[in-house]
């Protein structure tokens, strides 16, 4: 490649800068002055701050500091050069608020929408997110996705309504003015220079009518061209409010005084219309299809991701999509009209240069991936099929409403018979690729590696087949894929051997990069912003050698995989309890299943060949024999196998009992004792297809099959039994291996390293726990005995003694099980785990947990909630408590010490805490900015409230960017107006912090003035503007009032939100009803004054209720100590404590919401 040199620094002139580059936004390279060309497919550097392009190794164009001049040229150059080939973008923040004035330019012109041909990574190591403004690459990176993107190159699919402005883009610049010739002038708080607006050259556009700024002139309106050169504007001493774009012209930034920020408007035209927000839409689309643009153009971006993960069956076409448009029409040139007897089907996801099919000759428009027209087909081909064209990404159909349930859309020449569309996971079914990726997440948080963390023992693990940087499975037996690895994004991995790798999302969803190809440069890898976890493929042959460790050095040596423990991930109630709901369900349909009357099962996994059982109930070697799994039996009962051979039994533990019967006793049949729980039965190897175990006295006249059926239908058993084994399945282990609540747990005693009890006062010895053979494990005690068992339950002799140096210990090669001791005070908090660890260590409970995504389908299955309120649902957990259990979505946008009222019923402010107003719902975003700017005035008004005088007198830019994201235009708008899918229920939990000092009860519960229906100094008025507003624009929203949870302690609270809910006729959760925080004082609690966590709430509640801490407590502040808010206990998510309680009811509620 002909290398690129430049010896003339760019950017102290930037037009002179620009022109010396020569670039044409048009061609495929641009000229450099030493003529050299520019040839695409290298990698790149570009950094904010000391913008850079690094086109080679060894030589830099600098392009100066960031400005807008700067960054539209910095921005217009990536977007040319990406068009064409490998682009590879690292952008590095010195200042966050630059980083994210790229990311949002890139996004603005849809740079990289979808495309796996180019990367971009951030890395933030400038940007100190503890410092004010600091942004995270994470939130940066989700503004850079977000395929909302107009351009010149997509406007022929995404466009805009009647208004070009976007008042919330994250391109204006606040401060700022901008004149007709393009300078910029800094220092200007009462003025904000405009994003760029795209434009028509030669065309009539107005701003609003009430254009005047303060000093009486019109804006100032800047031109530029197609490269960014300035062209003459529009100067603010114009004659009239419209002004003409000159030819050429590309975009406009315009000068908007502040004053009218939130209302200004420009369009098309000579004449000023009324105000409209900005939206993206398709061009010619009415304003009630905005929200299927908005849904379409985010499927483009998933679909090209889901795409490497996801394919669908033969036919492509989904009737049953959200994003078909009913009553349009689209041509072979992607023209829309309107036509009832037509629909518009969802984008099609088709490969470039492909034959395709369709059941009916209609028109097709086809699209690339940064959704530019790029073709189409017409109605009178001559043939069903037609190929693509070589660039097209997807195609958009026009399909005849009275063919619609048929119509069919495959890959080939041959159509086939009608299939309805399926969606499939490559390589599995969509189930086994569920479970195995949420199983593989659960065991990848917990056995997370202390160096090297690629664990080549894992269960999870994929034999014979190796995974893509874009998802895809290959069949391969010369390769595995990795269990999923947890890593960091932005960060530096490298493993032993260059080989492929997967990204994934905390979601598990697929992240499209070129960084895991397997032919990279290095073997060290970046990963791509927002990874979680990471797959990678291993060649088998170097599978025990193979290593993965962060940074950018391997170790000098092969380092083994060792555990780190750390504290297992689904620790919150709502997983618990899904777990544990789902195996007390599984184990229900124990009840209903019917099983053979042979209760051997052949192809038990426990069976073991050349083995007899004796009369102890231990295993002996012994040829042409085998001995079956353990099978449940009933004590004091007959049974009879169809073998005359010996027979174990076992206890409950699966201890083995003594005094069995035996090969010799004369009949085949035997009677169980008192203890026995399991048998495991001799059986002669070659009888194992006939042989029987039968309860009773009586064998069958012919062989009947073990089996196990349903009592249900045929069909609806087998789907039952299936749901309740794939249950079952997925419960898996925590590391702990201890069960506290084991009943053969012996107290008092103590066992010693060959395995003999002994009474001891202060110690227990735990339960039978099976284990590896020459394995480590750890106990959180040190200095007991630990005894060692064989698979018989006998004791092997060897144990660990007292007086090892450490906690650990090794088991034997014939250790399956042990016993311990342990001090019976740490019966609670006891554990041992797999592996070497240091003590302490955070304890983790024994049991199960269970894939979170396995829920009972109800109505709410699938749908999403959105809360507002107070801290009490922002931080209790219970929404996503009973979220989880539902399988629901939960968007909590509640913010703590938040009112919905804007001032109190006087019009001042002095009777509420500061946050109240500061956070106030209610504000729109131009009265944010005011009380921003007014506060300190604000504040010294309202010295009087001891609570405002600890208010501070300013806030940092990151304190007003919180106190804007309050406003119900920040946080709620966009749910309704098509920014956002619109959440199935809006869940109101809101005035408890509406209580403002010196309003008489009367007042707040009075029934409101007409004047006073929406008057937001009023706790009515206010969330009636809210309910209004959201009415106003989604009627058919559905909203309900969450009760607060005790209506005895603030009675006004329950009693105002009960008159709200009948004003507007919405469903009220009075949740009080159902929990039992009252006033009323629970007996035998005046001790827990003395415990935690109330002790050290104590002083608190003596200055809330003089004089309680001498009584038992009352139920609100048994449940929180500081008696407002659940999670002032901190096991407040627990099962009986307050927001699991409280769950509980919210679920409850949900589930008969829809």
């Amino acid at each position: 490649m002909a290398g690129i040199r430049c010896d003339t620094p760019i950017g102290a002139d930037w037009e002179y800068s620009l022109d010396q580059l020569n670039w044409q936004a048009s061609n495929k390279f641009f000229e450099l002055p030493s003529g050299d060309p520019f040839v695409l497919g290298t990698v790149y550097t570009v950094y904010c701050r000391n913008v850079t392009a690094e086109l080679t190794a060894d030589r830099q164009i600098p392009f100066g500091e960031a400005s807008s001049e700067s960054l539209i040229a910095l921005v217009k150059l990536l977007d040319s050069l990406q068009k064409d080939g490998l682009l590879h973008v690292l952008l590095t923040a010195i200042r966050p608020e630059t980083t994210l004035l790229i990311a949002a330019a890139l996004n603005a012109i849809g740079f990289n929408s979808g495309s796996t041909t180019t990367v971009l990574e951030i890395d933030d190591c400038g940007c100190d997110e503890e410092a004010e403004g600091g942004l995270s690459a994470g939130i940066i990176t989700n503004l850079y996705l977000a395929p909302l993107a107009v351009s010149p190159h997509n406007t022929d699919f995404l466009g805009t309504g009647t208004n070009l402005f976007n008042k919330l883009s994250r391109l204006n610049q606040s401060g700022k003015f901008i004149d007709n010739t393009g300078t910029v002038h800094e220092n200007q708080p009462n003025y904000t220079i405009s994003h760029p607006m795209l434009v028509k050259g030669d065309t009539w556009y107005t701003p609003s009518s009430d254009t005047t700024d303060p000093t009486g002139n019109r804006q100032m309106v800047a031109y530029f061209s197609a490269t960014g050169a300035k062209l003459d504007g529009a100067s603010n001493v114009r004659t009239e409010d419209k002004f003409r774009t000159p030819p050429g012209c590309v975009y406009i930034l315009c000068t908007v005084p502040n004053n009218i920020l939130h209302s200004f408007q420009v369009q098309e035209g000579e004449t000023a219309t009324d105000y409209e927000n900005f939206k993206l839409i398709f061009p010619g689309e009415t304003t009630q299809q905005a929200l299927i643009s908005a849904r379409a153009s985010q499927a483009l971006l998933l679909g090209q991701i889901n795409q490497a993960r996801f394919t669908t069956g033969r036919n492509l076409f989904d009737k049953d999509s959200e994003l078909i448009q009913a009553g349009r029409f689209i041509d072979e040139k992607g023209v829309y009209s309107a036509d009832p007897t037509n629909s518009v089907s969802h984008p099609i996801f088709v490969n470039g240069d492909t034959a395709y099919t369709a059941s009916f000759k209609s028109f097709i428009s086809f699209y690339d991936q940064l959704g530019r027209h790029v073709g189409g087909e017409r109605f009178d081909r001559d043939d069903f099929t037609f190929t693509t064209p070589g660039n097209a990404k997807f195609a958009l159909v026009t399909v005849p409403d009275e063919l619609f349930d048929s119509f069919l859309f495959v890959e080939g020449e041959e159509l086939g018979d009608y299939e309805p569309f399926v969606q499939i996971v490559k390589g599995k079914t969509l189930g086994e690729a569920a479970i195995d990726l949420k199983a593989s997440q659960a065991i990848a948080l917990v056995e997370r590696g202390t160096l090297n963390l690629f664990k080549a023992a894992s269960r999870f693990t994929q034999t014979g087949r190796y995974i893509t940087n874009t998802g895809l499975y290959v069949a391969d037996s010369t390769y595995t894929v990795s269990h999923l690895i947890k890593v960091s994004a932005l960060s530096w991995y490298t493993p032993s051997y260059k080989t492929f790798v997967a990204f994934f999302d905390a979601a598990g969803n697929l992240i499209p990069s070129d960084v895991g190809v397997y032919n990279r440069p290095t073997d060290k890898f970046f990963t791509p912003a927002l990874t979680e976890y990471l797959l990678i493929a291993v060649p088998i042959e170097i599978l025990a050698s193979f290593m993965l460790v962060a940074g950018q050095v391997l170790p000098a040596t092969y380092q083994p995989f060792v555990p780190l423990l750390e504290s297992i991930l689904p620790t919150t109630l709502g997983i618990k309890q899904t777990a544990l709901d789902a195996k007390q369900m599984a184990e229900s349909f124990t009840d209903e299943i019917i099983y053979s009357i042979n209760l051997f099962n052949k192809a038990d996994s426990d069976l073991i060949n050349d083995k007899l059982i004796n009369e102890n109930s231990v295993l002996e070697d012994f040829a042409d024999v085998s001995v079956g799994g353990f099978i449940p039996v009933e004590p004091n009962t007959w049974y009879t196998p169809t073998d005359l051979l010996g027979i174990g039994w076992f206890t409950e533990d699966k201890e083995p009992l003594g005094n069995a019967p035996r090969y010799d006793r004369g009949t085949a049949k035997f009677q169980t004792t008192d203890k026995v729980a399991f048998i495991r039965p001799t059986v002669y190897t070659a009888n194992l297809d006939s042989f029987m175990l039968v309860k009773g006295q009586t064998l069958p006249a012919r062989y009947i099959p073990w089996y196990k059926k349903y009592k249900g239908t045929t069909q609806d058993g087998s789907q039952a039994l299936a749901i309740a084994e794939s249950i079952n399945a997925l419960l898996i282990p925590t590391a702990n291996l201890f069960n506290r609540r084991d009943g053969s747990i012996l107290t008092g005693q103590y066992i010693n390293n060959e395995g003999f009890l002994g009474a001891f006062l202060t110690t227990s010895v735990t339960h039978f726990i099976k284990v590896k053979a020459s394995t480590w494990y750890t106990p959180s005690e040190v200095g007991n005995f630990i005894a060692y068992f064989d698979e018989n339950f006998q004791r092997l002799g060897e144990g660990a003694l007292t007086s090892r140096p450490a906690a650990k210990f090794q088991t034997t090669s014939e250790t399956a099980y042990i016993r311990a001791t342990f001090n019976t005070a740490n019966r609670n908090t006891y554990m041992i785990v797999e592996g070497q660890f240091d003590l302490p260590m955070a304890y983790i409970e024994y049991g199960s947990f269970l894939d979170p995504q396995v829920k009972v389908s109800t109505a709410a299955f699938g749908k999403t909630e959105i809360v507002f309120g107070t801290s009490i649902p922002a931080g209790s957990g219970y929404h996503e408590l009973a979220c989880r259990a539902l399988g629901m979505t939960c968007i909590n946008k509640a913010v703590p010490s938040s009112s919905v009222r804007i001032k109190d019923r006087s019009g001042g402010v002095g009777g509420a805490n500061w946050q109240n107003i500061a956070y106030a719902w209610a504000h729109t975003l131009a009265e944010k900015a005011a009380l921003i700017s007014g506060w300190a005035a604000l504040r010294s008004a309202n010295l009087g409230n001891t609570n405002w005088a600890s208010a501070p007198t300013s806030f940092t830019s990151g304190e007003q960017a919180f106190i804007l994201s309050c406003s119900y235009e920040s946080n709620l708008t966009p749910y309704l107006n098509g920014t956002y899918a619109m959440p199935d229920v809006f869940v109101l939990s809101v005035l408890y912090n509406d209580q403002f000092l010196g309003e008489i009860e009367a007042e707040w519960l009075a029934d409101p003035t007409d004047t006073e229906i929406a008057n937001r100094t009023t706790a009515f008025g206010a969330i009636t503007y809210i309910i209004d507003y959201i009415r106003g624009l989604q009627p058919r929203a559905k909203i309900v009032l969450e009760g607060h949870y005790a209506d005895k302690k603030t009675p006004k609270v329950a009693q105002l939100q009960q008159k709200v809910a009948a004003y507007h006729c919405i469903d009220i959760w009075e949740i009080w009803k159902k929990l039992p925080f009252n006033l009323r004082r629970i007996p035998n609690t005046l001790t827990n004054w003395d415990e935690e966590p109330h002790f050290s709430n104590k002083a608190l509640a003596e200055a809330q209720d003089p004089g309680c801490t001498s009584l038992n407590m009352d139920g609100i502040r048994f449940y929180m100590p500081d008696w407002v808010h659940p999670y002032s206990d901190p096991a407040h998510l627990e099962p009986g404590h307050a927001s699991y309680l409280i769950a509980h009811e919210v679920e409850t509620h949900l589930a008969t919401t829809f």
